[in-house]
């Protein structure tokens, strides 16, 4: 669960919302705990991006819907980027995407520090890599699949 500002929940409770949500994806390497904007990588949207005080790169091109599991499946989503420029090729030819870490966030453009968490995964090897996209997919970032939920198990008697 996450805990929302009034602010935003005004917003997302509102039959005329001031909601325009941007995707933003970002970055991180399997050494780094904390996630925040401060220690990404790198960061990327589908237009450029000043958003709270940190800059995203034009490099989305779109997502899958983010699968959602309530079995031992891993929750799980695929994102393609554009490679027209090869900034991310480059990026990715240095690094072992594989363990890295992905947050997606919707932010709204209406609230300068607030955002919802759609994702948070770690990534798999680049799949589809083209001159013109590469396509990522991440999985849920779970300790273990040996999860009861709910956690209280009842029964009749």
């Amino acid at each position: 669960m996450q805990i929302v500002s009034s602010s935003l929940y005004d917003i997302l409770r509102s039959d005329d919302r001031d909601l325009t949500p941007l995707d933003v994806y970002e970055f991180y390497p399997p050494s780094v705990m904390d996630l925040i904007p401060a220690n990404a990588e790198r960061r990327f949207a589908a237009t450029t991006l000043l958003w709270y005080g940190w800059e995203y790169q034009q490099q989305a091109i779109n997502r899958s819907d983010i699968s959602r599991y309530m079995t031992e499946k891993f929750n799980s989503v695929t994102i393609t980027l554009s490679n027209g420029d090869r900034t991310v090729g480059a990026w990715l030819d240095g690094v072992q995407l594989e363990g890295y870490r992905v947050l997606i966030c919707a932010i709204i453009r209406s609230l300068s520090d607030e955002s919802l968490v759609l994702f948070v995964g770690r990534c798999e090897k680049p799949g589809d890599v083209s001159n013109a996209s590469i396509t990522i997919t991440a999985k849920q970032d779970l300790g273990t699949i040996e999860n009861e939920l709910p956690f209280g198990k009842f029964d009749l008697k």
